[in-house]
């Protein structure tokens, strides 16, 4: 999967890569498959989760990527209904 990070958060996963003797990949391989463990744990305890709602609920927090997401929403809606 390919992942844009900006110069800021680079800089920081390497500073925790090195701390913990990683490659910034395992890093972030290690932190995804904790996720999904985490996600698992909360399934078989049967709470209620909507990945994809917690997903674009996080992306629409941050205001940089508010604007884009909603063009990029309606663009695609908009496809959506022209395909019919």
């Amino acid at each position: 999967m390919a992942m844009h990070l900006d110069a800021d958060l680079t800089a920081r996963l390497d500073t925790l890569a090195r701390r913990v003797g990683v490659a910034r990949g395992e890093l972030i391989r290690i932190a995804v498959d904790r996720f999904f463990v985490e996600l698992a744990e909360l399934r078989l305890a049967g709470a209620p989760f909507d990945l994809e709602t917690a997903v674009n609920a996080e992306i629409f927090n941050g205001e940089a990527s508010r604007d884009r997401l909603i063009r990029r929403r309606r663009r695609l809606e908009a496809a959506r209904r022209e395909a019919k």
